[in-house]
């Protein structure tokens, strides 16, 4: 029970912060688990094509913790700007929806932490060193985030 005692700001906070990770990370296998499944007896190249949607699917879990980092930071030191976590998200997918159009070259989508991961990229060719930087920088924002609540007032109503 978390809230059956008193719970520092850190562990409270690193709690939700753990549900989120480990929740998307869930998710993005289910997913990848799902569409595998389907997609391989679909083809009837089940044991080639199960594992390729799945990486795929797999490799998107350092991009979501990226936001789940930005959220985190926001949330921890400016909290009236959280909501700009969301403006964040929108900004990536406005820039994927830009370059799948054609507005956009490939140099300005390599903003998104998405690029990173894309479908475009084969999966046998994705290099995994900038995968692993962002998982370094999900971790230092969230730490960041994290460090920022910790001298935060929280108001409770009673």
């Amino acid at each position: 029970m978390l809230l059956d005692k008193q719970v520092s700001r850190v562990r409270w906070m690193s709690s939700h912060l753990t549900v989120a990770s480990l929740c998307s990370a869930a998710l993005l296998v289910a997913m990848g688990i799902a569409g595998g499944l389907v997609y391989g007896l679909a083809t009837g190249d089940l044991s080639h094509e199960f594992w390729h949607i799945f990486s795929m699917s797999v490799s998107k879990i350092p991009p979501v913790w990226i936001l789940l980092g930005v959220t985190s930071l926001l949330y921890g030191l400016w909290p009236r700007i959280t909501a700009l976590g969301w403006v964040v998200w929108l900004s990536f997918s406005i820039l994927e929806l830009a370059w799948e159009a054609q507005i956009i070259d490939w140099s300005l989508m390599r903003v998104s932490p998405f690029s990173y991961a894309h479908y475009t990229i084969n999966i046998s060719n994705l290099p995994l060193l900038p995968l692993f930087w962002l998982l370094g920088l999900s971790a230092i924002l969230t730490g960041l985030g994290l460090f920022g609540f910790r001298n935060r007032d929280v108001l409770t109503k009673a």
